[in-house]
C-alpha cells in the first residue's frame, strides 16, 4: 500500500481499512510503507518520502503489486525522484486512478503494463455496496491471467459520492491533447462516466467532447464512446495501459486482445 498523492488514509482511516479488508479477503498479505498513513500535510511537504516508498516497493522481491490508497493532486512531484532503473528491472502490478495516472504513465513508459482501476479508498472500499460483477471483474483482472477479456456491463451506477472539488473544464483538457497531436495518432476515444451528472449535464459533457474533437480539431471520423465505467465513477473497470484492445462500436463491446498479466 502506497500513498503517492493525498494522505487519505490518515484523514479517513475507516475508509482505508474497509479497502484493506477487501484485499485481505482475497488472501493478500498487506504491507504498509511509512508514507501510507502519514498525515496529509506531511506528505504534501515531503514528496521524497512518497517517492522513496514507491522505489522500495518496486525493489522488494516480496512485493507483487502496488495499490495506491487514493488520488490527490501533486504526484507529478515524485517523477524526478523515482528510480527508473529499479522500477524497469522489477515489473509489478501498479493499480490506481485519478492523480495516480501520473505514476501509471511513468511506469508504462518503462515498458511495464500498468492498471487504471480502483484505489483502496475509492473503489475497493465500496465493493460490498457495488454489483457483485464489479468485484469479480477486479479480481479476475488482477489474479486470473487470460488471453482476452470482454468488458462486462454492470447494470447500475452509483451517484452517491459528495463532490470534493470542481473538476477542470473538459474542453481545456481535450484541447491540450489536440494541440499535442494526440488525435492524429489514435483510432478511438473512450470517455469515462462523470460522477453525479444528471441527464442534461451528461449530454452537455458529451457535446463538449464532440465539439472539441470533431469541431475544433476536425476529427469527425474518430469514434468516441462516452459514459463508460472508469475513472471517478462506481462500479469501475480495470483498464491495463499498454495492452491492445478492440473497440466495436456496433456491438458496443470493448475487448482486450492480448494477455495483460505476464
Amino acid at each position: 500500500m502506497v500513498s503517492p498523492s493525498w494522505g487519505g488514509p490518515s484523514a479517513f482511516p475507516h475508509v482505508f481499512d474497509h479497502g484493506l479488508a477487501v484485499l485481505r479477503g482475497w488472501g493478500l498479505e498487506i504491507r504498509e510503507y511509512p508514507s501510507t498513513r502519514a498525515p496529509a500535510d506531511e506528505l504534501r511537504r515531503d514528496p521524497a518520502l512518497r517517492a522513496r516508498d514507491v522505489n522500495l516497493a518496486f525493489a522488494d522481491p516480496g512485493v507483487r503489486a502496488l495499490i495506491t490508497s487514493i488520488g490527490g493532486d501533486d504526484s507529478i512531484r515524485l517523477l524526478s525522484l523515482l528510480d527508473a532503473d529499479v522500477i524497469a528491472a522489477n515489473p509489478k502490478i501498479l493499480l490506481g486512478f485519478s492523480d495516480s495516472v501520473t505514476l501509471l504513465a511513468f511506469v508504462r513508459r518503462l515498458g511495464i503494463v500498468t492498471f487504471h482501476g480502483p484505489s483502496v479508498m475509492a473503489g475497493l472500499a465500496q465493493l460490498a455496496a457495488l454489483p457483485p460483477a464489479c468485484g469479480s471483474h477486479v479480481h479476475e483482472m488482477l489474479f486470473e491471467p487470460a488471453a482476452t477479456c470482454r468488458y462486462p456491463a454492470f447494470g447500475q451506477v452509483s451517484h452517491g459520492y459528495p463532490s470534493w472539488r470542481e473538476p477542470a473544464p473538459v474542453g481545456r483538457i481535450l484541447r491540450s491533447f489536440g494541440a499535442l497531436g494526440v488525435f492524429d495518432s489514435i483510432v478511438g476515444i473512450l470517455v469515462g462516466r462523470p460522477r453525479d451528472h444528471d441527464g442534461d449535464e451528461a449530454a452537455a459533457f458529451e457535446a463538449a467532447v464532440i465539439g472539441v474533437v470533431a469541431g475544433e480539431f476536425g476529427r469527425a471520423d474518430l469514434p468516441v464512446v462516452a459514459n463508460l465505467p472508469f475513472g471517478h465513477t462506481d462500479p469501475p473497470w480495470v483498464l491495463p495501459l499498454g495492452v491492445r484492445a478492440t473497440l466495436d462500436v456496433e456491438t458496443q463491446a470493448l475487448t482486450l486482445a492480448e494477455p495483460w498479466l505476464a
